[in-house]
């Protein structure tokens, strides 16, 4: 599939499970969602204060080449574990793919010329899954850095909220910033929100500022409000919301 991530004028968009080959184009994509960019107008303070943040183990930020290092050896173990659906949304010129939400199809049918554009990381979670606290718990404890205050916060809030619950869990979600305000992370979404619905059970995220408005155009609402004490934050602290889609009010 090409690299060329410069958005054409013509085809369609149509999301695929991702396949390790596209690792390479995954690692770019999340970094450069994340790094500061002109096509994010969106206030939000918790992302510049992690991009600030020194490594724990370093002592300083780490370069690009770096971060991108870590996220490829991140997404291998991801695909090794086959713990999510790592489902990528593409750009084509054809306009004969088909595009079902929910479907199970890998992105090998697509044609040479597809681009990934974005991914999501969608979890099932049901009475068997291991809980993710404890191994963010304890590295919170080896190195209590913002970033791992917040992750450890993160699992520690949704496995209490949702505790004993069958749902889908909306881990990640990244668009190249070249290819945002096409509505493709509400592809995205939908994707997962699709087959939670058909499983009659309901979908749970932790939205960013600019996420919030795509996630509440999907359907979801915000449950409450989270936070972590931060010295360097504005208010003393940074919150987020998490939000959760329930299509059975619906049907």
């Amino acid at each position: 599939m090409t690299v060329d991530s410069q958005p054409p004028s013509e085809g369609r968009f149509v999301t695929r499970l991702a396949r390790r080959c596209e690792i390479p184009r995954m690692t770019a994509i999340r970094y450069d969602a994340f790094a500061p960019s002109p096509h994010n107008t969106t206030p939000d303070e918790l992302s510049r204060l992690l991009e600030t943040e020194p490594d724990p183990e370093l002592g300083r930020t780490v370069t690009r080449e770096e971060s991108l290092t870590r996220a490829n050896k991140t997404f291998q173990e991801l695909f090794d574990k086959n713990k999510y659906h790592i489902v990528g949304v593409y750009h084509t010129s054809s306009t004969s793919i088909e595009n079902q939400q929910g479907d199970l199809h890998d992105s090998s049918d697509l044609p040479p010329d597809a681009i990934m554009t974005g991914f999501a990381l969608w979890h099932r979670i049901d009475s068997s899954t291991e809980p993710d606290s404890p191994e963010t718990d304890e590295k919170e404890r080896q190195h209590p850095g913002l970033l791992n205050r917040f992750m450890a916060q993160l699992n520690r809030t949704r496995e209490r909220v949702m505790k004993g619950e069958r749902y889908w869990f909306l881990k990640l979600l990244v668009i190249d910033p070249e290819w945002q305000r096409k509505g493709l992370g509400t592809m995205l979404v939908k994707w997962g929100t699709a087959r939670a619905d058909q499983e009659g059970v309901v979908a749970w995220l932790e939205s960013s500022p600019m996420g919030k408005g795509t996630y509440l155009k999907a359907g979801f609402k915000v449950a409450g409000l989270d936070r972590v004490d931060e010295k360097r934050a504005a208010k003393g602290f940074v919150e987020w919301p998490y939000m959760v889609h329930d299509g059975r009010k619906a049907q």
